[in-house]
């Protein structure tokens, strides 16, 4: 049975994500920035959607300052975790946490992360500014206050 921390992490992911491919601006924007780092889109997004999911659970384990409380965290502070985390902060339930650590999606970020060559460094700084990009433009269209709740209404705008 699945954690219930890791399975209500990869739901927020996975409903930032569905936002993300279901928002023409932005699937675009990321579908333009594929093009122009020549990575595959479906994979890139995929990862995309692991770095969701490593920092939403670094926000609601505590791992970070800035703790959150589940659906009702704002994306502001996801973006802002993005921003401000270092990758010791945000890998660290990978070492404490076997229902995290052993997850392959999270180790394969992880190799990514380590930057030891060039091509991984450039990739992680992608995946991160995409997703700091992805994030503020659903901010800019659902408000500064936006939740994850907001996001799972149907009638959202």
């Amino acid at each position: 049975m699945e954690d219930p921390l890791v399975r209500s992490c990869r739901e927020i992911s996975r409903t930032i994500t569905a936002y993300i491919e279901g928002d023409d601006d932005i699937s675009s924007w990321l579908q333009e920035g594929c093009a122009m780092w020549e990575v595959e889109p479906a994979g890139f997004l995929r990862r995309l959607s692991v770095l969701l999911f490593v920092y939403c659970h670094a926000l609601l384990s505590g791992q970070l300052e800035e703790a959150s409380d589940g659906p009702g965290f704002s994306l502001v502070s996801l973006k802002d975790a993005i921003d401000n985390s270092s990758l010791l902060q945000i890998f660290a339930a990978r070492h404490s946490d076997p229902a995290f650590g052993e997850l392959v999606d999270v180790q394969e970020l992880w190799i990514i992360s380590t930057g030891v060559t060039n091509v991984r460094a450039l990739y992680w700084s992608r995946l991160r500014f995409s997703a700091t990009g992805a994030l503020l433009r659903i901010l800019a269209r659902e408000g500064q206050d936006c939740t994850l709740e907001d996001l799972m209404k149907p009638e959202r705008s």
